[in-house]
């Protein structure tokens, strides 16, 4: 057989006889006699559910804040340009999830769950204001929030002496 030939014949398999299914394994699809049908989930369960995964995101923004803290000290106090997109992008990701705070919470909002989504609501709010507050401690690191007395000295009117000692 030329190499030819190898590449251009089909390759035939031969038929698989029937393969045994593992030990505890239930092919569904073959039986036709299944009698364990899964109950359809009550109201009670899928409220359950939606309160849980609404806690999911509102503590979903606390587990940032040990990565921005990190990484606010790492990227370091010169006005570059690093540091300062680093600190803009920490405000401006927390105002927009702020502003969508609504959106976060979508398809979790029931009569019945109101109360407990309100609590999730302003614990994300908090958390949010966290990664507010670490960049506020950003900036003033930096020197850009002005509240030391060199900051204001344009203001500051000047001493006018009555006497002079020449």
């Amino acid at each position: 057989m030329s190499w030819y030939q190898d590449l251009t014949t089909p390759i035939r398999r031969k038929p698989l006889e029937r393969v045994e299914s593992p030990q505890g394994f239930q092919d569904q699809t073959r039986g036709k006699n299944n009698t364990t049908v899964t109950p359809a989930p009550q109201q009670k369960q899928i409220d359950a559910l939606k309160v849980t995964k609404a806690w999911e995101i509102a503590t979903g923004p606390a587990k940032q804040i040990p990565m921005n803290l990190f990484m606010s000290y790492m990227s370091g106090n010169s006005l570059q340009i690093i540091p300062i997109t680093m600190t803009l992008m920490l405000f401006s990701n927390a105002f927009s999830a702020i502003i969508a705070v609504n959106t976060a919470f979508t398809g979790l909002e029931s009569e019945k769950t109101s109360n407990d989504l309100k609590l999730a609501k302003l614990t994300y709010l908090f958390f949010q204001l966290c990664v507010i507050g670490i960049g506020v401690w950003k900036l003033n690191n930096m020197g850009l929030i002005p509240n030391r007395t060199g900051d204001w000295l344009s203001w500051e009117e000047p001493t006018i002496y009555l006497q002079r000692v020449l």
